[in-house]
C-alpha cells in the first residue's frame, strides 16, 4: 500500500468516525470552514433552483488542479510559503489548507492560477497540509496533497516510563522532494538511565496523521543483520544514478560494490545457523520495539513506545522537541 493511499484511507476513516462523533482529535479549524462552504453551497443550490446533480457538475464543476512546476512549499517553522497552483477555477472557488496551525494571510485566485502567502508558526512540529478547492454553488471539490511541507531539522527527545531515554534525529527528509508525498527518516538511539552510549539504534519512519490522537508516528524498522552492508548497498545503488558520477568514481564505486556483495552473502550465510536465529530472537525479546505514537502540543510531547512484552507493550512517553534549523 503506498503512503499516498494509506492517507487517503486514514482521511476516509476519520470523516467516517466524525460522523459518528467518536474522533476527539481533528481538525477543528479546518473542519468547520469546510462545514461552512457545505452549507453556503446548499442555501445557493435552493435559491437557484438546482436540485440535479448532474446540472450541478455541468455548471459548476470539480476544480482542475496541479501544483506549479517548483513543487510543494517547503518552508520551516516561524517563516511565510508561497502556494502556486495551476487549474480551472470558477469565480467564487473557496480554497482550503487542511491545517489549524498553518495561516493563509494572502491568496489572489484567477480563471488559471491560485497563490497565496501562509504562515507558519515558529512552534509547530513536521506537518503537511493538502490543499482543498471547492467550486462554487455545488462545492465539488479536488485537492492537492502536501501543498505545503514543514521541514526541518527536527530531534525528538524522549523520556520513557521504564527508564529509557530515546533521541530521535531527522535523517533525510524526502517530501520536499517529491510530488507523491516523500518521506521522514530518522535515526534512534536508546539510552538506559543516564548513559551516554546508546544500547540500541535504529532507524525508524515518521508518519504524521493530524486526525489521529497521537499525530506522529515513528514506525521502527527491524535491526540491519547485515553488519551494516544493506545500507551501503543502497548508498551506491544511488550514487550510480548520479548523471555526473565521473569514470573513475564509477571504478571505486564497482570496486566497493564487489566487497560489499561478499558481505552480504556472508551475513546471508550466517542466517541460516540455527544458533544465530537463536541468538537472534532472544534480542527480539529483550528489545522489540516497533511503534511510538505521540501527541505533539506544542514543543511537549506525549504518548507511548509498543515493544516486546517483556520491556512493555505500552510504555509512557514524554519528552520535548526541539527544531534546530534547516
Amino acid at each position: 500500500m503506498t503512503r499516498s493511499f494509506a492517507r487517503k484511507i486514514s482521511l476516509a476513516a476519520a470523516l467516517v468516525l466524525a460522523v459518528l462523533g467518536i474522533v476527539r482529535a481533528s481538525l477543528e479549524k479546518f473542519d468547520q470552514q469546510r462545514q461552512a462552504i457545505y452549507v453556503a453551497a446548499q442555501a445557493e443550490q435552493k435559491r437557484l433552483g438546482i436540485t440535479n446533480r448532474a446540472t450541478l457538475g455541468s455548471q459548476y464543476p470539480t476544480p482542475e488542479i496541479s501544483l506549479a512546476s517548483a513543487g510543494p512549499a517547503c518552508v520551516v517553522p516561524g517563516e511565510t510559503a508561497q502556494i502556486v497552483i495551476k487549474g480551472k477555477f470558477k469565480p467564487g472557488t473557496k480554497f482550503l489548507l487542511r491545517s489549524d496551525r498553518l495561516e493563509i494571510l494572502t491568496e489572489n485566485v484567477t480563471p488559471t492560477e491560485y497563490r497565496a502567502t501562509v504562515k507558519v508558526p515558529a512552534d509547530i512540529g513536521p506537518e503537511d497540509a493538502d490543499l482543498h478547492a471547492f467550486a462554487p454553488v455545488s462545492a465539488f471539490h479536488s485537492a492537492i496533497e502536501n501543498a505545503v511541507v514543514v521541514s526541518g531539522r527536527y530531534e525528538w527527545h524522549m523520556n520513557v516510563s521504564n527508564g529509557w531515554r530515546v533521541i530521535a534525529r531527522l535523517l533525510e527528509d524526502t517530501r520536499c522532494k517529491s510530488t507523491s508525498g516523500g518521506s521522514m527518516k530518522y535515526q534512534l538511539d536508546f539510552f538506559k538511565g543516564a548513559e551516554t552510549t546508546p544500547f540500541e539504534k535504529r532507524t525508524a519512519t515518521l508518519y504524521y496523521d493530524p486526525y489521529s490522537n497521537e499525530n506522529y508516528h515513528f514506525d521502527i524498522d527491524e535491526a540491519d543483520q547485515t553488519g551494516g552492508a544493506q545500507a551501503e548497498m543502497e548508498k551506491i545503488a544511488k550514487r550510480f544514478q548520479d548523471p555526473n558520477l565521473k569514470p573513475e568514481e564509477m571504478e571505486k564505486l564497482t570496486a566497493r560494490m564487489e566487497v560489499v556483495q561478499q558481505q552480504l552473502m556472508a551475513e546471508m550465510q550466517k542466517m541460516t545457523d540455527p544458533a544465530y536465529q537463536k541468538q537472534l530472537e532472544q534480542k527480539k525479546l529483550e528489545f522489540g520495539c516497533e511503534d511510538i505514537y505521540l501527541k505533539l502540543t506544542g514543543a511537549q510531547f506525549a504518548g507511548y513506545m509498543r515493544c516486546s512484552e517483556k520491556v512493555g507493550r505500552e510504555l509512557k512517553i514524554t519528552g520535548t522537541l526541539k527544531f534546530l534549523g534547516k
